[in-house]
């Protein structure tokens, strides 16, 4: 016998072809045999799911439904990449944001120091500075610069420190003698004051200015340090906890899809 359908050669008794699937018609009772037939299976596939129908002789058809879950992606190279690469822009975007922020909190810190800022208000400012800046009161200068003029100016300490050194020269020993002969004459007139006044006002403002100078490279530098400092660590802190975060909601995406219900 062969099959109407397919036209392939198939037993006498079958009531399936077994190539196509062809309900084999029996002249004397063709629709009798499709009604009464052992299986016939039809499939309905969507996005969501699988509707299988199964009809049985004697019995009324029964319906399975499997389901497919959408969310569910296979894991492939190119999304692993994809993936990997958005962990670095979000671990790049927390650095960025904390960098952005540390420069505006330490914006008061490394102002230069002066009317603005002063001593003690920046985070930076050392507990110790070097003493070498002198007085920043110009009459203590002055009255300092009164006395080495009555007593000869600086030329009498320099003659004398020279002949610690060396007593026995001569020329110091007589030069010495000059000098303090003219501080015995010296006066102190009014106008070597208002010269002395002015060299102590000067002075006292070179050495303030000296002294604001070094305060503010200080801070200059130890702040450049701190962010150096700060961005190294941000960086290697912002990495792992993307990383973290990522494998914990993948874990958690892994408990939800795998839990029974």
């Amino acid at each position: 016998m062969y099959c109407k359908n397919c036209g392939k050669s198939i037993a006498a008794d079958s009531k399936f072809c077994k190539y196509c699937g062809t309900l084999v018609e029996e002249e004397s009772g063709a629709n009798k045999l499709q009604d009464n037939s052992s299986t016939i299976s039809k499939s309905t596939k969507n996005d969501s799911k699988t509707e299988v129908i199964v009809a049985t002789k004697d019995e009324s058809p029964v319906k399975i439904e499997i389901k497919k879950n959408p969310t569910i992606k296979k894991s492939t190279t190119a999304n692993e990449v994809i993936a990997n690469f958005k962990m670095i822009g979000w671990a790049i975007l927390l650095w960025v944001v904390f960098i952005i922020g540390f420069v505006i909190v330490h914006q008061k810190d490394i102002m230069p120091i002066g009317e603005d800022s002063h001593w003690g208000e920046s985070c930076y400012d050392p507990s110790i500075l070097t003493n070498n800046h002198g007085s920043f009161n110009w009459k203590e200068i002055y009255n300092e610069k009164v006395k080495i003029a009555q007593k000869g100016g600086d030329m009498v300490d320099f003659f004398e420190q020279t002949l610690k050194h060396n007593p026995y020269d001569n020329y110091a020993k007589k030069r010495l003698t000059e000098e303090k002969k003219k501080a015995n004459q010296f006066v102190l007139t009014d106008r070597i004051k208002e010269r002395l006044t002015q060299e102590a006002k000067k002075e006292a403002s070179a050495n303030k200015t000296s002294l604001n100078n070094e305060i503010t490279n200080i801070r200059k530098y130890s702040y450049e340090k701190d962010l150096h400092n700060n961005m190294i660590w941000v960086a290697i802190v912002s990495l792992a906890l993307t990383i973290f975060g990522r494998y914990l909601i993948k874990f958690g995406k892994w408990v939800t899809n795998n839990k029974t219900e």
